[in-house]
C-alpha cells in the first residue's frame, strides 16, 4: 500500500516539471523583456528602438521588425529603428501612395499579408515571405506603422497577431507618454526663456537698441537662422523696417505698403503666416528677389487692435520647416515684445520733446543778443537744422516791393554760395509755400514738377518748406533738403518747424 502512493507522487512530480519547460514560456520572457524596455525609453527614439530589437527576439521568430513614423509635413513614412537587415539605410522614407506599411494609415487596423509578392503595393525588398503591418496610434492619433517581417510565406498565426497587436499598443502609449512629457518641458523651457527675455527687454528704453534686442531674442528662441523687424509708421501708413540680423542685404529703412511680403502680409490681416517655400510664394517681395531664404513666419506686432509693427523670422535651411510650436511661441512673444517696443517709443518721444523745447530755448537765448540781421538768419536756419537732424538748408525774406523771395542764408547746397538768389512767388518750393502761406512736404525733389529751373542740377530727394509769417503778412521762407533717399519729411518735423 505504502509503494503505491509514492509512485502516485512521483508521476505527479514529473508532470509539473514539463509543463514548467514548455517552450511558450520563452516567448513570454521576451515580451516580459520587450514590456520592460519600452516603458524604460526616455525618448521617442528609445521607445522605437527598444520595439524594434524586444520584438527581434529568437524566441519570437521573426526576422525583421522596422519602426516608421509619419511626417505630417510630407506624408512620407520615415525608419526610425529597425532591427535583422542592416541594408536598410537610416532615415528612409516611403512615399505616400507605396508600400504595404500604409495600409494601416488608410484604415487604422492591423494587415497581414502571407505572401507579399502577390500584393500590388508590395516593394521589392529582401523580404519575398510574409509581413504584418500594425497601426501605431498615439493619443488617438495615427502616428505610424510597425512593420514585422518574416522571410517565409504563411509565417504568422493567430497568437502572432495578438502579440504584434499588443505591441502596436504598447508602442503607441510609450510615444504619446514621450511626446506629452516632450511638450511640458518645452513649454516650460519656452515659458523660462520667454520670461528671461521680457524681463531683459522691460528694462531697456532706448528704441533703437531695444528694437535689435527683441529682433536678437526672437531669433534665439526660435532657432532660426535671422530675422527683421519693422515698425508701422501710422501717418504714411507704411511699414519701415528698424532692425535686422544675419540678413543677407541689411534692408533696415526699407518701406514697404501693407500686403507687400510677407511682413506687409500679416500687417494686413493681423494674423500671423506660415511660408513653407518662400522661393515659390506669390506674395514674395520684390526687395527679396535673390534671396536663399526658404522657410519663413512672419507675426504682426499689437497692443489690443493697434498695429505696432511686425516681425519676421526666416531660415535657409531647405529642411528646416515652422511648425505649431513655432508658431506658438512667436505668437506668445510677439503682443509683449510690442508693449516693450510702445513703452521705449513714448519714452523716445517724450525725451525728443523735452531735447526740443530745451534747444528752441536755447536757440531764442543765443538770438536775443544778436543784433547783426545777417548772423542772426545764419544762426536760425543752422539751429532749425540741428533740429530736424539736416544737413541742407536756406532761408529767404520776402521783398514785398519786388514781390521777391531773396536768400539771406545758406548751408551745405552744394554751389559755392546761394546767398543773393531771389526767386518769384511761385518759383520753385519757397515760392510756392510764400505764396499759398502752407508749409510744403516734396518726398522727391528731383521728380517735382514746380521745381526752380535755378536749382535744376540739385540732389537732393527729401524737400520741406515753411512759410515765416507774422500772423497773416509774409516774411520769407525757410528750407530743408535731405540726399538720403531713405529720409521723408513728416508730421513730426512739421509739428517742430512751426
Amino acid at each position: 500500500m505504502k509503494k503505491k502512493v509514492k509512485k502516485v507522487k512521483k508521476v505527479k512530480k514529473v508532470k509539473k516539471v514539463k509543463k514548467v519547460r514548455k517552450v511558450p514560456g520563452t516567448r513570454q520572457d521576451a515580451l516580459l523583456r520587450l514590456g520592460t524596455s519600452i516603458a524604460a525609453g526616455d525618448s521617442e527614439l528609445d521607445v522605437c528602438r527598444a520595439i524594434a530589437t524586444g520584438l527581434f527576439d529568437e524566441a519570437l521568430g521573426y526576422d525583421y521588425v522596422a519602426v516608421l513614423l509619419v511626417d505630417h509635413a510630407t506624408g512620407e513614412r520615415v525608419l526610425v529603428a529597425s532591427a535583422g537587415r542592416t541594408t536598410v539605410p537610416a532615415g528612409l522614407r516611403i512615399q505616400p501612395g507605396t508600400g504595404l506599411s500604409e495600409r494601416p494609415l488608410l484604415d487604422g487596423k492591423l494587415h497581414y499579408t502571407p505572401r507579399v509578392t502577390q500584393e500590388t503595393r508590395y516593394l521589392p525588398t529582401r523580404n519575398e515571405g510574409s509581413e504584418v503591418d500594425v497601426p501605431i496610434l498615439a493619443n488617438r492619433e495615427l502616428i505610424g506603422v510597425l512593420v514585422v517581417e518574416s522571410n517565409r510565406p504563411n509565417a504568422f498565426n493567430d497568437e502572432d497577431l495578438r502579440i504584434l497587436a499588443a505591441a502596436g499598443n504598447q508602442a503607441g502609449l510609450a510615444i504619446g507618454r514621450v511626446r506629452l512629457l516632450a511638450a511640458v518641458r518645452q513649454r516650460a523651457a519656452e515659458q523660462e526663456a520667454l520670461l528671461e527675455s521680457l524681463s531683459d527687454l522691460s528694462g531697456q528704453l532706448e528704441l533703437s537698441t531695444l528694437l535689435q534686442a527683441v529682433l536678437t531674442r526672437a531669433v534665439t528662441l526660435l532657432g532660426v537662422t535671422g530675422g527683421e523687424l519693422a515698425i508701422f509708421d501710422e501717418e504714411r501708413g507704411q511699414l519701415v523696417i528698424a532692425a535686422s540680423l544675419h540678413m543677407e542685404t541689411n534692408a533696415v529703412g526699407t518701406r514697404m505698403a501693407p500686403g507687400e511680403g510677407a511682413m506687409g502680409r500679416v500687417v494686413q490681416t493681423h494674423e500671423p503666416l506660415i511660408i513653407p517655400r518662400y522661393q515659390d510664394w506669390e506674395g514674395r517681395s520684390g526687395k527679396y528677389g535673390q534671396t536663399t531664404v526658404q522657410s519663413v513666419m512672419a507675426a504682426p506686432l499689437m497692443i489690443g487692435p493697434r498695429l505696432v509693427g511686425a516681425i519676421a523670422s526666416v531660415h535657409s535651411d531647405p529642411g528646416r520647416q515652422f511648425g505649431e510650436s513655432d508658431l506658438r511661441l512667436l505668437t506668445m512673444f510677439a503682443p509683449q515684445a510690442a508693449v516693450a517696443i510702445e513703452n521705449a517709443r513714448l519714452y523716445t518721444a517724450e525725451r525728443e520733446r523735452a531735447n526740443e523745447q530745451e534747444a528752441l530755448r536755447a536757440t531764442m537765448a543765443d538770438l536775443a543778443g544778436r543784433l547783426d540781421l545777417a548772423t542772426v538768419l545764419q544762426a536760425v536756419l543752422e539751429r532749425a537744422m540741428r533740429l530736424l537732424g539736416v544737413s541742407h538748408g536756406e532761408l529767404a525774406i520776402y521783398d514785398a516791393a519786388q514781390e521777391e523771395l531773396e536768400i539771406v542764408a545758406s548751408h551745405n547746397m552744394g554751389r559755392k554760395d546761394t546767398t543773393g538768389t531771389r526767386m518769384k512767388l511761385d518759383e520753385g518750393a519757397m515760392g510756392f509755400a510764400a505764396r499759398s502761406r502752407e508749409p510744403l512736404l516734396i518726398p522727391n525733389y528731383r521728380e517735382w514738377a514746380g521745381r526752380s529751373a535755378q536749382y535744376a542740377t540739385v540732389e537732393f530727394t527729401a524737400v520741406m518748406v515753411a512759410p515765416l509769417l507774422i500772423g497773416g503778412h509774409l516774411v520769407g521762407a525757410i528750407a530743408f533738403m535731405d540726399k538720403d533717399p531713405h529720409r521723408q519729411f513728416g508730421a513730426n518735423d512739421l509739428r517742430l518747424i512751426n
